[in-house]
């Protein structure tokens, strides 16, 4: 029968002399004194957890905050309770005034879009104004199904009026806050510089304004 060779039969490889040293070395210690440097290391590794821990929380701004998480993309006047989850994000996620507590009947005055953090904006009783900016006036546009306008869209402004040739372009990049109503009668709610308003209002008493999709990027 041949005699078996290798790794896990033959003898142990030599160990480099000062390794093989500190073997013998520790082989020859109370078991007690064995324990206690066990215990030594163990507290120096959970230290330098905790160091590491620490200085993630420091990174992120501490300690999780529960806070509740879109499933889907939640229009304006829709119940949220069904459409949302309890998540744990670091602070530095989680927007200013989150919804801490879910009430039974909660609808949304702001469009949430899918895995957005739900806070008190979008449940403010006034409604879009409530993340318009000082600068900025809410402006309802008439708008068409088939255009594809909905809430939390950017688009562009035109101003039309055949009798004044051309369309012509007023804003660019504006934010759609919410659109209300269905089909020929809806009305987008368009967040549009103060300084525009003006010419904005008399296109629309001489003709119409018309918004346009801008691409996402």
């Amino acid at each position: 029968m041949p005699l078996r060779s290798g790794f896990l039969y033959g003898p142990p490889p030599p160990l480099p002399r000062r390794l093989d040293t500190l073997a013998e070395g520790w082989a020859r210690l109370p078991p007690r004194v064995r324990l206690i440097v066990w215990g030594l290391v163990a507290v120096v590794v959970a230290g330098q957890c905790s160091a590491y821990r620490d200085g993630l929380f420091a990174q992120w701004g501490g300690g999780g905050i529960e806070v509740w998480q879109a499933t889907r993309t939640i229009t304006p006047g829709e119940d949220v309770a069904d459409a949302v989850r309890r998540v744990r994000l670091p602070p530095i996620a989680v927007p200013p005034d989150p919804v801490t507590e879910i009430d039974p009947g909660m609808s949304l005055t702001l469009p949430l879009l899918d895995g957005a953090v739900l806070t008190e904006v979008h449940v403010s009783s006034v409604g879009p104004a409530a993340v318009l900016p000082a600068e900025h006036r809410l402006l309802p546009v008439p708008v068409e199904t088939a255009w594809g306008i909905d809430a939390g869209a950017v688009v562009d402004v035109w101003a039309v009026d055949r009798s004044r040739g051309p369309p012509e372009l007023l804003s660019e990049g504006l934010r759609v806050l919410a659109v209300d109503g269905e089909g020929s009668r809806s009305v987008a709610l368009v967040a549009v510089p103060s300084a525009d308003v003006g010419e904005a209002t008399s296109a629309m008493s001489s003709g119409h304004l018309l918004l346009t999709l801008v691409p996402p990027e």
